[in-house]
């Protein structure tokens, strides 16, 4: 029996075998695309995950994680890494449920200790004995130390522990000299605690190691001005710095304040109206401008200014000092002189806070010393600060009464009663014991 095999029919003409492979290819792709773009796309938020992890963009990290994590529902090294980032975001209750995820799936036994190690100091602070296991691993230069160093650093800024955050953030330094993000937060912290010449070496530091950050022009042209009043280094910085940001309020109103310095209060005044133009209750340019009408001579109208300030929330130090010197100027010495004791009262507890944060340096862990710092932030009317302080002096000591007193009264005159009540019914139960 003779076989017959099919005919094949090739195309006649070169133009149909083209297009014949043209659209054989074409089918080709589309299968490929659909079959390997999932695993492409989820590759590439990995990917793109760890590029805002090194620039410390934790929110747009976990945004590509948890897509991630909708793809690779079983794997033990995302719901890891979305532990680890979501730590380093705050976001510290979605930390524990990745991490026990993590762990369920079998993640490494030791990484998983040491990221819940990392995750009780970020929520209960850097302390004993969670503190002392972290200074091993680093003494044993640990892999993952960098990220040790961070995690100490932010338990210790939780329980304003000043001493060891600058502590933490000096041997991060010495240990990594090329990363800037060490540089950054120490700088930030000398600032705030007025140690102007570290802050200002730490920023240059800062612009060696991330020149395109403008942002350091902005806060050493502040320094400048806050360590001396060194107008000239001031307006150097800032002028630079507002050629890309030009409606900065912090920046416009140091470049006010350096005007008045300088005694150009025309120049000064119309700087302020720029600013109070786009924020009309801005409480430091409205008591800044009270202190040019005084130097202009306008007693009534710097008087007005400085009502205004006040309702506005500005330092209540300045205002009463203002106020008193402008009614002694105006002849009007009995009005003057509330205004004189309640600065010199301002004064002293100003003078009394530098000395207390000082006590906190030597005894880190009493409860007494951040009540001090508390009750002093609440006379100079900074509520939040004062709040914290309070919280702080129970995260050492919850039986502290003082601190729960004072808690119960700042949340009651800020018409918070829950919060109010927690501390009112903890006292109560302990009476009752």
């Amino acid at each position: 029996m003779r076989l017959r095999f099919p005919t094949i029919h090739l195309p006649s003409s070169r133009r149909e075998i083209i297009v014949s492979l043209t659209l054989f290819f074409a089918v080709l792709t589309l299968l490929t695309f659909f079959v390997f773009w999932p695993y492409w796309r989820e590759s590439e938020n990995w990917r793109l995950a760890e590029e805002a992890v090194e620039r410390r963009d934790f929110t747009q990290a976990l945004e590509y994680l948890e897509r991630y994590a909708q793809f690779h529902t079983d794997s033990p090294a995302g719901f890891f890494f979305l532990a680890r980032t979501s730590r380093r975001a705050d976001e510290l209750r979605k930390a524990e449920q990745y991490l026990s995820r993590a762990a369920a799936l079998g993640w490494i036994p030791e990484q998983i200790a040491l990221e819940q190690t990392l995750l009780h100091v970020q929520q209960e602070g850097a302390r004993e004995p969670a503190s002392e296991s972290l200074r091993k691993l680093l003494a044993a230069g640990h892999p993952d130390e960098k990220i040790i160093l961070e995690a100490l650093f932010v338990g210790a800024r939780k329980v304003l522990n000043l001493h060891q955050c600058k502590h933490w953030l000096t041997v991060w330094m010495e240990r990594f000299p090329t990363d800037p993000q060490p540089v950054a937060w120490r700088a930030k912290l000398h600032e705030s605690m007025a140690q102007f010449e570290a802050a200002r070496k730490d920023y240059e530091k800062l612009q060696e190691l991330r020149p395109q950050d403008r942002e350091v022009l902005l806060r050493l042209g502040v320094l400048a001005f806050s360590n001396g009043s060194d107008c000239n280094t001031a307006e150097k910085h800032l002028k630079e710095y507002l050629a890309s940001d030009p409606n900065n309020q912090e920046a416009r109103l140091t470049l006010a304040k350096c005007a008045r310095v300088r005694g150009e209060f025309e120049k000064a005044e119309e700087l302020l109206e720029k600013i109070l133009r786009d924020t009309p209750n801005e409480p430091e340019a409205i008591l800044l401008r009270a202190g040019v009408e005084g130097d202009m001579g306008r007693n009534e109208s710097a008087l007005q200014w400085l009502a205004r300030a006040e309702k506005a929330g500005a330092e209540p130090q300045t205002v009463n000092y203002q106020f008193a010197t402008t009614l002694q100027r105006l002849g009007k010495k009995a009005e003057a002189e509330p205004y004189q004791q309640k600065f010199l009262k301002y004064q002293k507890a100003n003078e009394d806070l530098d000395h207390a944060i000082g006590e906190i340096l030597k005894d880190p862990q009493n409860a007494d010393r951040y009540y001090d710092v508390g009750r002093l932030y609440a006379i100079l009317q900074k509520d939040e600060s004062a709040v914290r302080w309070f919280q702080n002096a129970l995260r050492y000591n919850n039986d502290h009464v003082p601190s729960h007193e004072a808690l119960i009264d700042l949340f009651t005159r800020q018409r918070n009663y829950a919060d109010a009540i927690v501390h009112r019914e903890y006292l109560k139960g302990r009476q009752k014991k």
